[in-house]
């Protein structure tokens, strides 16, 4: 995985789009918001197979691209338009979003020690199954035990959640 560009177009219902785009963005996303469409653009460490199970998740109809020169190219006539959406890949190139990856899994990797990450895997393929809760347990818990929960469920990969984390996450995202 590596920090990449992105265009996502929501259709339809757009009601908190923009809040599901801000959690998986890792920077702050350009947005174009019509009434029934939001055009975004932002860059993230989370790949296209993982968003598009996270906008399906949060029941979106929508379009996602990833911007990469090679394989994708705009043009918006308006000029204000192109640059409020497309202007900061002129100032982000593939070689600045790399460092980005590096200098990111090195920090990662300097919050703990190398034997503890590779005990956190080992651990990891345990299956230690989570207690069930009930959407009134949601409801008490705080802001911080939510955003806890959901990145352990996430942390697991979007293509590996279950029934149970598909319907828990909305609850968690409240």
């Amino acid at each position: 995985m590596k920090f990449k560009n992105y265009c996502v177009i929501i259709m339809g219902d757009t009601n908190g789009a923009v809040k599901e785009i801000e959690k998986i963005s890792d920077t702050k996303p350009n947005i174009l918001d019509a009434k029934g469409i939001i055009i975004a653009t932002f860059t993230s460490f989370v790949d296209v197979k993982e968003l598009s199970a996270w906008f399906m998740m949060n029941n979106r109809s929508f379009m996602v691209f990833d911007l990469d020169q090679n394989s994708s190219g705009v043009h918006i006539t308006k000029p204000d338009v192109h640059e409020g959406l497309f202007g900061f890949l002129s100032k982000v190139n593939e070689n600045q979003l790399d460092s980005r990856t590096i200098e990111f899994l090195k920090t990662m990797g300097s919050v703990r020690p190398q034997k503890d990450i590779e005990d956190a895997v080992i651990e990891d393929k345990k299956e230690t199954p989570r207690p069930l809760l009930t959407e009134s347990d949601i409801e008490k818990m705080s802001k911080k035990e939510k955003e806890d929960l959901m990145n352990l469920i996430m942390d697991n990969g979007l293509e590996n959640l279950t029934e149970y984390d598909k319907k828990i996450l909305p609850l968690l995202a409240k």
